[in-house]
């Protein structure tokens, strides 16, 4: 019988980490670089804003490249979670979207839409945030006018909303808010990729329109933000923003690429050092 490697017969191997892998995280969690590893790639996308009459906006969108870390230590990672939507708000202003954070770097939740409760002057201005959510209306046609939310760098400014009803757009990573229209809400701001990565993230959500109409020609062009008709949320693990006063926005995502994470061995590994690569969180 063999001696030395748990009583299997044959030698025994090392691990080896040969080749970049990718770690997606779609709650918080923790990322542990591989014991070589000095430096990542990461893409942190915050959680959308929540719609109202204007769009929610959608997540900040923060590429890091690269990320100095230490081989074998480990990094907490917060992904970011969706707004609600106006309608559970007492201010009529959708939720602001929470943070995405990892190793210093934090990605900014998108800006709420705003919503209007209270008479046909009653406009409000979108929230700013990672991108700004979109304006609400003043529900007559009298020509009130709103203001969208700021961006920040990792996205764009929401638009204005206008008169009957006719929502601003939520800013997104790949432009801001559309300007709004009678008879239809304004366009979201699209979203963009990260390089390697198809994906589409950080759109914005569509401005509401009388009774929530929305051609699917005038749709925006992804990044999972809320696009009508009528109520719709922003797509969890995208960050985009909210369409409609129960549109929440999509919660954010977090990836890491760990240019030595991809772990493999060949032929046999002892029990004892199968335990001890588990222990130090090596056996992937």
């Amino acid at each position: 019988m063999g001696r030395g490697n748990g009583g299997i017969i044959g030698p025994t191997n090392d691990p080896k980490f040969c080749g970049s892998a990718t770690f997606t995280f779609n709650a918080p969690g923790t990322f542990k670089a591989a014991p070589s590893t000095s430096a990542v790639n990461a893409l942190l996308v915050a959680g959308g804003g929540g719609g109202g009459e204007g769009g929610g906006g959608a997540g900040g969108f923060l590429p890091v490249n690269p990320s100095p870390v230490t081989g074998g230590n480990s990094y907490p990672v917060t992904v970011g979670a969706g707004g609600a939507g106006a309608a559970c708000t007492p201010d009529g202003l959708g939720s602001d979207g929470a943070n995405s954070t990892f190793n210093g770097n934090t990605a900014t939740g998108g800006g709420g839409g705003a919503s209007f409760y209270t008479g046909p002057a009653s406009v409000k201005n979108g929230r700013p945030g990672g991108s700004g959510g979109g304006g609400s209306t003043s529900g007559t046609p009298n020509n009130y006018s709103s203001n969208g939310g700021s961006g920040t760098p990792q996205g764009n400014n929401g638009s204005g909303g206008w008169s009957n009803r006719t929502g601003g757009g939520g800013g997104g990573k790949g432009g801001a808010g559309g300007t709004a229209n009678n008879p239809q809400g304004a366009l979201a701001g699209p979203g963009s990729s990260w390089p390697g990565d198809c994906v589409t993230y950080a759109g914005g959500g569509r401005g509401g329109g009388p009774a929530g109409s929305l051609p699917a020609c005038c749709r925006p062009p992804g990044g999972g933000g809320g696009n009508g008709p009528s109520i719709r949320s922003g797509v969890d693990g995208l960050g985009g923003g909210g369409c409609g006063n129960n549109g929440d926005g999509g919660d954010g995502i977090v990836k890491i690429i760990d240019p030595n994470g991809n772990f493999s061995f060949s032929g046999i590994v002892s029990l004892k050092d199968q335990f001890a690569y588990i222990k130090a969180g090596n056996w992937r």
